[in-house]
């Protein structure tokens, strides 16, 4: 009977820990940019691609209010290992720290996380965070466990992760 007590208590150790770890996680990262007939599409993709962390990128055709044409670049990140990656970087970068000093600002009420990086500066291999313009727009999709607070929960997953 000891032995089933120690087993039950184990079990129940452990769930507590593993729910705690992954209370919030982020399911998807989409990173979107409009590419205007006056700029290098080589040159936006180049830096779609040092923000995502990959070049796999999928580019539609769309025309403005004048008719002017507009690309869409767009790259999905749904693996964990990429998830991952991408905010590693972002901590590397010290973009992380910024993120979460204004996280309740950047998190909408569907859970969706927002950034928006500098195309040009990106294209020059640097992060940097802006709030409007010609930018990289970032959408991350956090996710929960029902009962569980969002914005507590994904402040806790960006510092460890």
């Amino acid at each position: 009977m000891e032995y089933l007590n120690n087993l039950l208590f184990w079990r129940t150790e452990n769930y507590i820990k593993l729910r705690t770890i992954v209370a919030a996680m982020i399911k998807q990262v989409t990173l979107r940019v409009h590419v205007h007939a006056t700029e290098s599409e080589e040159k936006v993709r180049k830096a779609l691609a040092f923000v995502a962390g990959r070049s796999a990128v999928e580019t539609t055709s769309a025309k403005g209010y004048y008719g002017n044409p507009i690309r869409v670049m767009v790259c999905t990140l749904k693996k964990r290992a990429d998830i991952s990656a991408f905010f590693a970087r972002l901590r590397e970068n010290g973009v992380l720290q910024e993120v979460l000093l204004h996280l309740e600002e950047r998190v909408d009420e569907d859970g969706v996380l927002h950034m928006r990086f500098d195309k040009q500066e990106a294209y020059m291999g640097r992060l940097k965070l802006v709030s409007g313009g010609d930018v990289i727009s970032v959408r991350c999709r956090a996710v929960c466990y029902p009962g569980t607070e969002l914005l507590p929960a994904l402040r806790e997953y960006l510092e460890g992760n």
